[in-house]
């Protein structure tokens, strides 16, 4: 299966009425590495060279959850949704234990992953994330959110 990202065909799998797409490649591994992409972003938004950096070592699949680019569906309307959908996802290509890299709002969907699907994850790397926002979360640091940009930048 060692094949690099930008060679690897998209494949798709069907669960439940939905025709979701990715693409695994890599040395082939007992558990691989899923791959949860930021906002607006889609399997064909990751670096390819940092793809196959991970796919030296282990098995490496990138998705398009439902609604997403080239998987059929509506766009799930919350982080659970989202994880939810990567869950079907994996149970259709038959895995039972992963590691997840997220990043931005993957890393979201990475921890509601972990939450409510724990036994499914082996290991997770959050990579530019926070959890869900909540009263007084997004603010805590008001000095911050009033810090404007030097003259020179305007």
């Amino acid at each position: 299966m060692v094949q690099n990202y930008d060679s690897t065909p998209t494949q798709y799998v069907e669960s439940e009425g939905t025709r979701f797409a990715f693409r695994r490649f890599g040395k082939e591994s007992r558990v691989p590495l899923l791959l949860l992409i930021h906002f607006r972003g889609s399997m064909d938004n990751w670096d390819p060279k940092l793809l196959d950096a991970l796919a030296r070592d282990r098995t490496v699949i990138a998705f398009d959850n439902k609604g997403v680019a080239s998987t059929n569906g509506s766009t799930q309307g919350s982080y659970r949704e989202m994880a939810d959908g990567a869950v079907e996802f994996l149970r259709a290509l038959g895995y039972a234990k992963v590691d997840v890299l997220g990043f931005s709002i993957g890393g979201h969907i990475a921890q509601e992953l972990l939450f409510h699907h724990g036994g499914l994850i082996r290991k997770a790397i959050l990579a530019s994330t926070m959890p869900q926002g909540g009263k007084g979360l997004t603010n805590s640091r008001p000095e911050v959110v009033t810090l404007r940009r030097p003259p020179a930048y305007e």
